[in-house]
């Protein structure tokens, strides 16, 4: 296999340096990566977009679990580093476990 290299000067505004195997980038795109990276500096929690089970569902529910996303957005990302977030986003985790 031949490794994809790109060159980047680095600049004061640059804040990090993401290097990740094919594992990683078949799975998230380098926007994604770069966002998770950011939010987790920044001590944010990433949501991906609310799915509802295609079963009936009350609104009882989907309040619930609107109620349980917005608690979330007072804490701090599960993942103690940036390595390990971009893993568990990677595999098709969140911060409530694996989708």
């Amino acid at each position: 296999a031949k490794p994809d290299i790109l060159y980047h000067r680095l600049t004061p505004k640059d804040k990090f340096l993401i290097i990740a195997s094919d594992g990683i980038w078949d799975m998230l795109t380098p926007l994604q990566a770069v966002k998770l990276v950011g939010e987790h500096m920044k001590g944010k929690v990433h949501f991906n977009p609310l799915k509802l089970p295609k079963k009936d569902i009350q609104l009882g529910d989907i309040n619930e679990l609107l109620l349980h996303r917005k608690e979330s957005l007072k804490s701090k990302p599960k993942d103690r580093n940036a390595a390990t977030h971009l893993i568990r986003h990677a595999i098709g985790g969140t911060e409530y476990g694996v989708d």
